[in-house]
């Protein structure tokens, strides 16, 4: 896609139109969306313009640049447009902003145009909801099943994701703040300017609150956003834009289990290679230090009679598990057998090998039954609509690695792309007995995996372009977590070439060089256990308990 590009010379945040070359927007008047409310409450007033200079309203004219800012922020965000501007939306036709109960002290600005119908669950209530429609229109697709937008969700009898639905209510709650703390301190601002003027003259009338600074200018250029060659079916995350006197909303103490907050190199529960002398260990993140640049606790794998004392790590003295294969084991009796059939504890004495090496040989087996095992956590409550049989949450341990909703994983093929997740499903399948066995043999129960979100490919260098919406990879397609590239060349590389990498502009393709999950020779499926301390199993001692804080809830 062609991104719109600064003229010589021109200033810096210079306001620029963007112009959307199509539009599914339909006209509706004031009396046909009206006729659908049934409550004063709900009541629209007339469309208004978009022409600043017709606007004589302050409030109307914030509203409405907020509006323009936010979503054309998101779009030069999401398509890699330069920064170096400010961006502000022309509504493609048909859409445009009105306001519900515009008498009432309560109103709220709405775009309309949804061409499916004028009710109020057509109505696109905050601007963060209407970006991934005009993502939509810049794409090639001409089908709304494409379209990750609420309303078309709606009309076209999809499933709204829970996840998409907490982003949203976040952003809403966050620019509601703002504005009212703005109008706050707007107010606050000029109650002394009104009393001053009231006791140089009593005949005065009272004065009205002062014009914000931030005044709507007619933009300098134009910018038209031209369709990609691609499918940009949806927008990753809908994102915040530098709106007039918009703050994030203070952090939550207990976070939303479908909030992703976790760090996007090494996370607690993950299974780790790190350094011990001039060997590497295989461990576990016990857990993940504050700061820039945090220390780890990692408890090393072995078996728990062994009773491991927890190391402290720096990230550069550790390993995303898939950087290395795990090395056979080296006793020949214990090849052909699963780490739970091993009486460790005898091998120990009767074996005549130090316990270091005895340790060393069970973290392997260990780690290749934790690589082929998973487990879920933070369950999220589903609509009336999802099949019983299906359940939802908020994260996974896949193999080593942690992965939640709003994640990029990529796929074992690698000319598949990546896919940004939105929804983790575990789907239950009960298979009856057969008729030869017992009558109380209970049937058995099987467990299938599957991640749904927005499926990416690489178009160009260090770009990455949307190829589909609604995509779906099961558990065995995934390879493993896409980590930042800088971040993965820091600690296998070292900090001098990311930071080459960073000043140059210059990266390789460092995940290219990861392993898959359960990729080794000796790799087995272990499938589902109930939750991460379960797939560790004794690989670890038992005391201190194995809990990885608030924000994780397992079963």
């Amino acid at each position: 896609m062609a991104a719109p590009t600064a003229g010589a010379g021109a200033a810096p945040r210079v306001a620029r139109q963007v112009h959307v070359g199509r539009s599914d927007g339909r006209v509706y008047s004031t009396e046909e969306i009206n006729a659908r409310r049934k409550t004063a409450a709900k009541q629209v007033g007339e469309p208004i313009p978009e022409d600043f200079n017709q606007i004589a309203d302050v409030e109307t004219r914030k509203k409405v640049l907020l509006w323009k800012l936010v979503v054309a922020t998101g779009l030069s965000e999401e398509l890699g447009w330069p920064q170096d501007s400010q961006y502000q939306l022309v509504f493609p036709e048909g859409y445009c902003l009105r306001w519900q109960n515009p008498a009432g002290q309560k109103k709220e600005a709405c775009v309309f145009g949804h061409p499916q119908d004028c009710s109020e669950e057509f109505a696109y209530k905050h601007p963060h909801e209407f970006i991934p429609h005009v993502m939509w229109l810049l794409s090639d697709s001409q089908d709304h099943k494409d379209c990750p937008c609420q309303p078309c969700h709606i009309a076209t009898g999809r499933k709204w994701p829970q996840t998409l639905k907490a982003k949203y209510e976040k952003k809403a709650a966050a620019l509601a703040a703002s504005e009212a703390k703005a109008k706050k301190a707007a107010a606050a601002s000029a109650k002394p300017a009104t009393a001053t003027r009231k006791r140089a003259s009593a005949t005065t009338s009272a004065a009205s609150s002062p014009t914000p600074e931030l005044v709507a200018k007619p933009p300098k250029e134009t910018a038209v956003a031209t369709k990609p060659t691609k499918k940009p079916a949806a927008s990753k995350a809908p994102v915040s834009a530098p709106a007039p006197s918009v703050q994030p909303a203070p952090a939550s103490t207990a976070p939303h289990p479908a909030i992703n907050n976790e760090p996007t190199l090494f996370r607690r529960g993950e299974m780790v290679w790190f350094q011990q002398g001039p060997a590497w260990r295989i461990g576990i993140i016990r857990e993940v230090g504050a700061g820039q640049t945090p220390a780890y606790m990692v408890i090393p794998l072995a078996h728990s009679s062994l009773a491991m004392v927890d190391v402290e790590k720096q990230a550069q003295e550790m390993r995303p598990f898939l950087t290395f294969s795990v090395p056979s084991v080296a006793i020949p009796e214990l090849q052909d057998k699963l780490f739970t059939q091993v009486d460790w504890q005898a091998l120990i004495k009767t074996s005549g090998q130090r316990p270091e090496f005895i340790g060393l040989e069970a973290s392997k087996m260990a780690a290749l039954e934790i690589d082929g095992s998973w487990s879920t956590f933070n369950r999220l409550s589903v609509g009336p609509k999802q099949p019983q049989n299906q359940s939802v949450y908020g994260g996974v341990f896949l193999g080593a690695e942690m992965i939640r909703l709003g994640d990029p994983i990529r796929n074992r093929e690698k000319g598949r792309g990546i896919l940004e997740v939105t929804e983790i499903t575990v789907t239950t399948t009960a298979t009856a007995p057969d008729p030869a066995d017992p009558a109380n043999t209970p049937p058995t129960t099987t467990h299938a995996l599957s991640f749904r979100g927005i499926e990416y490919e690489a178009a160009l260098k260090c770009v990455w372009t949307i190829k589909s919406w609604d995509t779906v990879w099961g558990e065995r397609e995934v390879g493993g977590r896409l980590y930042v590239t800088h971040e993965l060349i820091g600690v296998t590389q070292g900090t001098e070439a990311a930071d080459a990498a960073l000043r140059t502009g210059q990266f390789q393709e460092a995940t290219a060089y990861l392993n898959n999950r359960m990729q080794n020779a000796h790799s087995r499926d272990f499938g589902r256990r109930m939750n991460r301390r379960a797939t560790i199993g004794a690989a670890v001692a038992p005391s201190p308990l194995l809990v990885f804080g608030e924000g994780l809830l397992e079963e």
